[in-house]
């Protein structure tokens, strides 16, 4: 406590006996205190005696002389403060003096001013840290220390109040407040708790997890906003936070209404399904079912009747957030109908043939041909044991040496009597169901002599023609069998009976200039052949190129005469190409009209062009009436206007006395009068439909109706004037 009360004598003593009073340096002055800063009561008051006594010494040596008189100043002004500081000191303790080297006149009894630093009222956020500003003091004495009492509880909002005491070295005091108001304005801090976004599935319940908020005061959270998952889509969830200041604060969440769920598909009727193989398969199609009730249906896949196997039918449920939901349907396409022979059995064949027929059985399926029973006495072709169908039966080796296609050996056999009666067949099979089918053949006389082909191998042909030529040949047999023709490939026809020779289409030469094939002729046992070349010679045919005379599009006026200029055509094969025009032009109607011209050359190749007529009306109508016109007064009519055109006219008049008809009709608006005017002009306009117009000037002359003039009455009067 003394050392306190030291410092603050001192802090007096360095402001109050500074500079003017006893012309010391703080650095003195601060010596001074640093001698006294450890001396008790008792040895301050000694102090005190001691410098007196120094005192009194030093004021007789400054009488007695004045050499030094500078130097006997600073050592009074020394001991004088230290005294000065002293005696503050034992004052706080309550010892004073009646010897005081001060006067009365001398006390200080004025109390210092405070001075408070930085704002009052002062502003501190809850929460946050209170420094204070402190204040400062101002005193006659040059010092005064500065005391504050009063606390601010930052964490409670309220009105706190600081208070500073000033005290002079002479113990005056004075006190000054400062307000400090703990204010929130901090919004709450919003956590919300689980997701964010959030999701959850469409038609499901949504649970909000709600959110949580902290503040330096008590806090309320509030929500706001609703999820409907029945309906896709994104939500607001809204969480506002009230602390008891009314500072609040918001946070949302984002909710997602999703789909993600596939829709169920139901497959409708029989799964796997059965068609038998041709029939026609409807399919029973399918449904499907998703909580968006928003979803398609789309069917794929195919199912092909007409072949044997097994068809995936897949129906796909698409709903409206693309959620795909499969089914698939199994079809199976069954054969279980047998084939059926299209041929009789029955085979008529030449002897010395080694080919006994066509056996044909149709089935959806692909049908394979063998043999049954008998099989020992036919094969099919290329001495197989089976053929698809069609398959040809031809003569086993065996048979043949046996004699079986000769005339003179075996007439028929297996037939329904005679040799080896019932005793062939053949199968079809579709490779699961099967059909038997007897055969009989029988053998016909015939000759051994093959027919010759006596035309030319080479033929020559134009172009883009069809016609060849004509194949012949002989058979030393005469008429015993019709010759028959044939030929490879697929460029050329041939007639089988007449031998006629075609291209199957029209060649072109410049793509191909001669054809090779094989002609076959046969008298139906025997044949020969003839490989036979066909030159192709080049015609003309590239259309002529036509060029239109004269103007195109071209104008005729209406009503007069269209002489067309025709068109020229030129033709790299033909010097002089026909051309012909087609079309007519009427110019007595408007219109469009069209000439075709059609150039064809020698060789028949042909080209068109076009000409574009129109038939205009720029004329306008031409008037036939007089310019002049009369009419009686007191009535409105005057006469008719005219004029000639190739289209109907129709008249307007300008002004407001006159009127007329569309058709010319001339009238007065109203009947005139002769005594008041005799004479009227207007413009009357002719236009026709094509919104030609001519105009003429007339003039209506206004004639005197007699009848009702005053002068021409009959009568007597009398009057007077002056």
């Amino acid at each position: 406590m003394k050392q306190f009360f030291l410092s603050l004598i001192l802090t007096f003593s360095f402001v109050s006996f500074s500079g003017d009073s006893y012309a010391l340096s703080d650095e003195q002055l601060a010596e001074i205190t640093s001698s006294l800063e450890n001396l008790s009561t008792d040895e301050l008051m000694e102090r005190r005696v001691l410098l007196l006594a120094q005192l009194d010494e030093l004021v007789d040596e400054d009488e007695m002389t004045t050499d030094n008189a500078d130097e006997v100043e600073k050592k009074v002004n020394s001991i004088l403060a230290e005294i000065s500081v002293l005696e503050a000191l034992l004052a706080v303790f309550g010892i004073t003096f009646a010897d005081s080297v001060l006067s009365d006149d001398e006390k200080d009894l004025e109390a210092p001013v405070v001075i408070i630093l930085g704002d009052n009222p002062a502003t501190v956020e809850l929460g946050s840290t209170y420094v204070d500003a402190g204040a400062e003091a101002t005193d006659n004495s040059g010092s005064a220390v500065i005391t504050s009492s009063g606390t601010v509880d930052v964490s409670t909002v309220g009105t706190y109040t600081i208070t500073y005491t000033a005290t002079d070295p002479s113990g005056n005091s004075s006190f000054a407040t400062r307000t400090v108001n703990v204010v929130d304005t901090t919004a709450p801090v919003i956590t919300i708790t689980g997701d964010n976004p959030a999701t959850v599935e469409l038609g499901e319940t949504y649970t909000d997890a709600g959110a949580t908020a902290t503040d330096l005061d008590t806090v309320s959270v509030s929500v706001s906003g609703t999820v409907d998952v029945g309906v896709v889509g994104s939500y607001t969830k809204t969480y506002t936070a009230t602390d008891a200041s009314g500072n609040t604060a918001t946070a949302t969440r984002i909710v997602n209404v999703v789909d993600t769920t596939a829709p169920v598909v139901t497959v409708t009727g029989d799964n796997p399904a059965t068609v038998e193989l041709g029939e026609t398969y409807t399919d029973a199609g399918a449904t499907a079912t998703d909580f968006s009730q928003t979803q398609t249906l789309e069917t794929t896949g195919s199912v092909d009747t007409d072949t044997v196997g097994t068809y995936t039918i897949t129906y796909t449920a698409t709903d409206a957030s693309g959620n795909i939901g499969t089914a698939t349907r199994t079809v199976n396409v069954v054969d279980t109908t047998a084939p059926v022979f299209t041929t009789s059995g029955n085979y008529t064949v030449n002897e010395g043939s080694t080919t006994i027929g066509i056996a044909t059985a149709t089935d959806l399926a692909t049908v394979t041909i063998s043999a049954a029973d008998g099989g020992s006495r036919f094969e099919f072709s290329g001495g197989a044991d089976s053929s698809s169908s069609p398959a040809t039966l031809v003569f086993a080796p065996s048979a043949i040496t046996a004699g079986y296609n000769d005339y003179e050996t075996i007439q028929s056999f297996g037939c329904s009597t005679g040799f080896e009666a019932n005793g062939y067949s053949i199968k079809a099979s579709d490779g699961t169901n099967e059909v038997r089918q007897n055969i009989c053949v029988t053998i016909v006389n015939t000759n051994d002599n093959t027919p010759e082909i006596t035309s030319s191998a080479a033929f020559t042909a134009a172009e883009n023609q069809t016609a060849v030529g004509t194949v012949t040949a002989s058979d030393a047999d005469g008429d015993l069998n019709d010759l028959t023709f044939s030929v490879s490939g697929s460029t050329l026809e041939i007639d089988s009976s007449t031998g006629v020779l075609t291209f199957a289409s029209a060649p072109d030469f410049e793509t191909t200039t001669s054809v090779t094939a094989t002609v076959t002729v046969s008298d139906g046992t025997n044949s020969s052949t003839q490989d036979i070349t066909v030159t192709i010679t080049d015609v003309d045919d590239t259309a002529p190129v036509i060029t239109v005379t004269g103007d195109n599009p071209a104008t005729v006026e209406l009503g007069a005469t269209y002489t067309d200029a025709g068109a020229t055509a030129v033709d790299g094969d033909d010097d002089s190409p026909t051309v012909t025009s087609s079309g007519t032009v009427d110019t007595d109607t408007l219109g469009t009209y069209t000439i075709t011209y059609t150039a064809t050359d020698v060789s028949g190749n042909s080209a068109t062009a076009t000409r574009t007529v129109n038939v205009v009306d720029t004329t306008a109508p031409v008037f036939t009436s007089s310019a002049t016109f009369s009419a009686v007064e007191n009535q409105t009519a005057i006469g008719t206007v005219t004029a000639t055109d190739l289209q109907t006219v129709t008249f307007t008049v300008s002004g407001s006395d006159l009127a007329i008809t569309s058709g010319g009709v001339l009238s007065f608006v109203s009947a005139p009068d002769f005594e008041t005017q005799t004479t009227y002009t207007a413009t009357v306009t002719a236009t026709d439909a094509s919104s030609n117009a001519a105009t003429q000037d007339i003039t209506v002359t206004v004639t005197n109706d007699e009848s009702d003039d005053p002068a021409d009455d009959t009568g007597t009067s009398t009057g007077t004037g002056t």
